[in-house]
């Protein structure tokens, strides 16, 4: 009976550094998920930012010369659109809500249904592309690659990245200080 006793205390405790050690070594999938970056791009080579909204309104903005401009050509919300690459660059997700195909329209992730499309570009040359579909919560929103059917949840909204180009312009462009003005002329 002693030596059964000793010998299940010796496999109890042989168990008991093994679980040790595996759980030492383990991150689980929760863990490792959150810590995955979405989009990988050099944020200095992104020449063109194309966005698409879910009424199809596009808009493209245009890096000439180091200094951004909307399709009018006006000066383009440099701060605006540095928040936004960074925004994208470092955007975090979660474990994946579907791999599904099929589910690309219930969340609005899909090529011809959609909230918010966004294609960073180098030249002609694609760096990333994102889809943005409904809103999950305060925001953040269901997002896909464009190369995957793979659907994440992510902190970014839609109006993050609009298409209305009014919300691109450099409001500060026209702003002179009052010493500088010596006439206006109305006609």
């Amino acid at each position: 009976m002693k030596k059964t006793n000793m010998a299940l205390a010796l496999l109890a405790a042989v168990q008991g550094v093994i679980v040790f050690f595996a759980l030492q070594h383990h991150t689980s999938l929760a863990d490792r998920a959150v810590e995955d970056t979405l989009l990988t791009f050099e944020q200095e080579q992104v020449d063109r930012i194309q966005l698409e909204d879910a009424d199809q309104h596009k808009i493209e903005l245009v890096k000439k010369d180091g200094s951004w401009h909307t399709p009018d050509d006006f000066s383009a919300d440099t701060f605006r659109i540095e928040r936004l690459l960074n925004t994208l660059n470092q955007l975090k997700v979660g474990l994946p809500v579907s791999h599904k195909t099929s589910d690309q329209d219930r969340f609005a992730v899909a090529p011809d249904k959609f909230k918010g499309h966004i294609l960073l570009s180098k030249g002609s040359e694609s760096l990333a592309e994102l889809f943005i579909g409904n809103n999950t919560g305060a925001r953040r929103s269901y997002v896909r690659k464009s190369d995957s059917p793979i659907i994440y949840t992510a902190r970014i909204a839609e109006h993050d990245a609009t298409a209305k180009l009014a919300d691109w312009w450099d409001k500060n462009a026209l702003q002179l200080k009052s010493e500088e003005v010596q006439s206006v002329t109305l006609s």
